[in-house]
């Protein structure tokens, strides 16, 4: 598809509503956020990309967390870690997802030794 094409697509997507100014001005602002999500996400590097990714997907289990757990004496202390852990993690896929949908203008802190 061309841009011509996708022109057209998006012409014809608000004229269905010309006599509705309410609902014209949704559907634009709907392509405008489906835009500017798409542009910050194609304007990551590629570690960003990557920790996106890993971040969505549940975040990383290292080997320093993997020794953590390991010292741990009882179950309520591992219980803790793995509870921060999440929490952490949540955190950051509401950070991504804040920065991705333009609520806020700085992306995550990201660390490469994670």
């Amino acid at each position: 598809m061309n841009f011509e094409q996708i022109t057209e697509v998006i012409d014809d997507h608000l004229q269905e509503v010309n006599d509705d100014q309410k609902e014209r001005i949704k559907r634009i602002k709907e392509i405008q956020d489906f835009l500017a999500y798409n542009l910050r996400l194609t304007e990551l590097t590629p570690e960003q990309l990557e920790d996106f990714g890993q971040t969505m997907d549940g975040g990383r289990f290292t080997d320093n967390m993997r020794k953590t757990l390991d010292e741990c004496k009882t179950e309520d202390r591992k219980d803790h870690y793995i509870t921060m852990w999440a929490r952490s993690n949540y955190f950051r896929q509401c950070a991504w997802m804040s920065y991705l949908h333009g609520e806020c203008v700085e992306k995550p802190f990201f660390c490469n030794d994670r």
